[in-house]
């Protein structure tokens, strides 16, 4: 979303290779690619909910470098707005029990970067 205010959210599942949340979602190649869960960019007028979303169980492979703002495997990025995230249904961003289910490798060594959850800083 990249303007409005006031959405919800919610209940989704991001990842996995089956509807049922079983498998790796893989994302394979050379080029410099990267993923974004849920992106956010909504006004202040009346907060946006993000709440029991499920981002997960990604395997990306990428020859992006990137390492500022989201990185190459974001969850979920919050570039303005005012948005209340999991303070009524916890989310879930990458696995609690196996740290293999959302992961991202490069073919080649360099700077990786990973973001569960990036807000943006808001300046006055």
């Amino acid at each position: 979303m990249t303007s409005g205010s006031g959405y919800t959210v919610s209940g989704n599942t991001i990842g996995y290779a089956a509807a049922n949340g079983t498998g790796v979602y893989t994302m394979g190649g050379t080029i410099a690619t990267r993923f974004v869960g849920i992106n956010l960019g909504v006004g202040t007028n009346s907060a946006t909910s993000v709440q029991g979303n499920t981002v997960a169980s990604i395997s990306l492979a990428t020859s992006s470098g990137a390492s500022t703002s989201n990185g190459v495997l974001c969850g979920l990025s919050i570039t303005s707005g005012n948005v209340n995230v999991g303070n009524v249904t916890p989310n879930t961003f990458g696995a609690t029990t196996d740290p293999t289910r959302s992961s991202r490798h490069r073919p080649r060594p360099a700077v990786r970067s990973s973001a569960s959850i990036r807000r943006r800083s808001e300046r006055s």
